[in-house]
Formats: C-alpha cells, structure tokens, sequence
C-alpha cells in the first residue's frame, strides 16, 4: 500500500504500513516517546491498517553475517518512526500519535510519515499536539489553532496548552 522511500546522507528509510510484526517496536517507540497511549488501542490500530512505521535497513551487521543463506531480508530492518491514525471529524484522517526514534531525528523521518498519512486521506489531516512541536507542523503547511479546551482556565486541564492543525 506505502511504498515511500526517503533519503537523508547516509540514511535511507522507508514509510510502509505496520504489520503484526511491528506493533511491539511501534508500542516500545510511542513508550519511548513518552506519550499517552492505549497499548491495545495501538495494536488495534496496526491490526486495522492504521498504523505508519518507518524503517531503516541494514543497520544489524552481525545478523547479516549470520546469515547462511545471503537471505536478509526483513532480518535487519529497524522501526525508526511511527505514525498512528484515526478517522475523526467529518471525512478527515486523524494523527493520534506520531514519534521518532531520538536518535534518528532531524533526518525527515517525522516529515516522511506525515506526508504519507496525508496521501492516505481525501479530506484534510488532523492533528492535535503541544506547542513544542509546533515548528515541525508549521513546516509541513498545517494551519495551526488553539485546541479548545473542555476545562476553560482550569491549570489541570491536560489540553489546556494544545493546538490543533489541519493540512488540506
């Protein structure tokens, strides 16, 4: 379904829809990432085909070394992002959770998932978020509001400090 290859000096990734084999790496990412997340709610997700995972190759040598057969593979392919999706308002393709690997930020990964996401919708693409990522939306063209917040002023509010963009 995903073929989309990206490249970045000395890193080449791809964006590829999540198989079962995936969802423990996509569930160790979001964790890693240290967002709120269902864990089932994620394996649904990857299950229903609503899940995004981009993946480096070739970065396991001693598994391709102890190849016999030459045949590697998918045996050293790494999960180094993920994006899950949801179908929200009207028509539109939701981002419920989006995260990098650390180490490989920086190199268009995030961008890569986005974009992809976006190719899987005919209405716009959501996202709500905090404003420490709003550069990286901004960046790819969502047009970035204040997320109205069920709580008003209360400071316990968790939405109290989110935006929510939409790119068409």
């Amino acid at each position: 379904v995903v073929g989309r290859a990206a490249r970045h000096p000395a890193v080449t990734h791809t964006v590829r829809e999540a198989t079962d084999g995936d969802a423990d790496d996509v569930i160790r990412l979001l964790d890693a990432a240290m967002l709120e997340f269902d864990r089932e709610r994620a394996r649904r997700r990857v299950d229903d085909g609503d899940v995004l995972v981009a993946v480096v190759r070739g970065h396991n040598r001693e598994e391709r070394r102890a190849s016999t057969d030459g045949d590697t593979a998918g045996h050293d392919e790494r999960v180094v992002g993920a994006c899950v999706l949801s179908d929200s308002e009207a028509a539109s393709t939701e981002i419920e959770q989006i995260a990098v690997h650390r180490s490989r930020r920086g190199r268009g990964i995030g961008t890569s998932l986005v974009e992809t996401a976006a190719t899987r919708t005919d209405g716009p693409l959501v996202a709500r978020f905090r404003g420490n990522v709003r550069p990286f939306y901004e960046s790819l063209g969502f047009a970035i509001d204040a997320l109205e917040s069920a709580g008003g002023d209360d400071p316990e509010d968790p939405d109290r400090d989110r935006l929510r963009g939409v790119l068409r």
